[in-house]
């Protein structure tokens, strides 16, 4: 085990999502900044089909840093798993044609993978306490105007306290 004071958070999420069967599509900023890298992604047919599903993990969290501990810090991070949606799409069908065949598998697979993770801290069950919110048919805007141009369905997850160790447990 080797102390790495220099591993930032977004690199340890990286580095799971990387390894994920229903998602491997990362992202971490501010929503201008994920707006702008899609935008960019977007302009070819391929880029188009490679933007979603998406995991972004929003770059504004508190941490509690434990220098005298096992743990590097405890961390609030707010994680999105973002899938494009339909306009036509009631609520019903965004339930069972987005949440249940294509978010829910990427949150329960995301979870699993942090509970297994050699940097997080799952000694206590407690320590992957999250909120959860559905965000059906979800529009981040900035000054008044949207920065997604697709119809999106969201997860948003809010951790309480996450525990990142020192040391990664390899």
């Amino acid at each position: 085990m080797v102390y790495n004071p220099y591993i930032y958070l977004n690199e340890i999420f990286a580095a799971i999502v990387a390894e994920m069967v229903t998602c491997n599509n990362f992202d971490f900023g501010y929503w201008p900044d994920v707006s702008n890298r899609l935008l960019t992604k977007g302009l070819t047919q391929a880029g188009q089909q490679a933007k979603y599903p998406l995991i972004v993990l929003h770059s504004e969290f508190r941490q509690d840093r434990e220098y005298n501990s096992i743990v590097m810090m405890s961390t609030n991070p707010s994680i999105y798993i973002i899938a494009r949606t339909k306009v036509e799409y009631t609520n019903t069908d965004r339930v069972t044609k987005v949440y249940k065949e294509v978010l829910e598998p990427i949150y329960y697979e995301l979870l699993n993978k942090l509970s297994i993770s050699n940097y997080i801290d799952t000694t206590k069950p407690e320590n992957l306490d999250h909120e959860r919110n559905d965000l059906f048919n979800a529009n981040v805007r900035a000054s008044n105007k949207s920065l997604f141009p697709e119809q999106l369905d969201v997860i948003e997850i809010k951790f309480k306290s996450l525990k990142i160790f020192k040391n990664c447990r390899k």
